[in-house]
């Protein structure tokens, strides 16, 4: 059965959730916003949350998964799984080692992910929490056939995140797209996954 939006949380898990996410990162407490983003998003309300590098996006991310999954209670009943699209292949790779290393699965596919049909299928079986996805890899029939169409992926999956790219960014790839035709931009497509 997939993952159903919770119209009321329960209180203990939300703490149980704030407190899992300040231990595993060593902050003091969680910022208003970072709590409410995670609430949204386990309530299945589109979020987009705005704030300046450094505001605490990273962790507002890892608040819904931890609401119902954690690394000391590694259930099958309890693992779900988060799908983040990002152009930044660096910063997938650092995150997804940085999850590892806190006892969290996480994968960084990009098209030189060695071993990359297995990894995706590996994912789609939900045997990662966390996979960080380039957009050109989340757009090809590879993603889709082992990932997107996988019932494991789809009765698991709490969210799909998108780093959004800087306007100007994205208006590069919408001009690229319009001046060569040929050129398909998997940017543009990932936002209709």
């Amino acid at each position: 059965m997939p993952v159903r939006p919770v119209l009321e949380l329960e209180p203990e898990r939300v703490q149980r959730t704030n407190t899992l996410l300040c231990r595993l990162w060593n902050v003091p407490s969680l910022r208003a916003h970072q709590e409410q983003a995670g609430i949204n998003m386990v309530k299945g309300m589109h979020t987009v949350l705005d704030v300046p590098t450094g505001g605490g996006k990273t962790l507002a991310f890892w608040w819904p998964l931890l609401y119902y999954w954690s690394p000391e209670n590694d259930l099958p009943s309890t693992r779900k799984n988060l799908l983040v699209i990002s152009p930044l292949v660096a910063l997938m790779e650092e995150q997804a080692a940085d999850l590892t290393k806190r006892g969290i699965p996480a994968v960084a596919l990009v098209s030189q992910t060695s071993e990359l049909e297995q990894t995706l299928k590996d994912f789609g079986l939900n045997k990662f929490r966390v996979a960080f996805v380039s957009p050109e890899l989340a757009a090809g029939k590879a993603f889709h056939e082992h990932v997107l169409k996988s019932a494991s992926f789809q009765q698991n999956n709490i969210g799909v995140f998108q780093l959004l790219l800087p306007p100007a960014v994205l208006f590069e790839a919408q001009l690229l797209a319009t001046l060569v035709p040929s050129h398909h931009s998997p940017y543009l497509t990932t936002f209709c996954l």
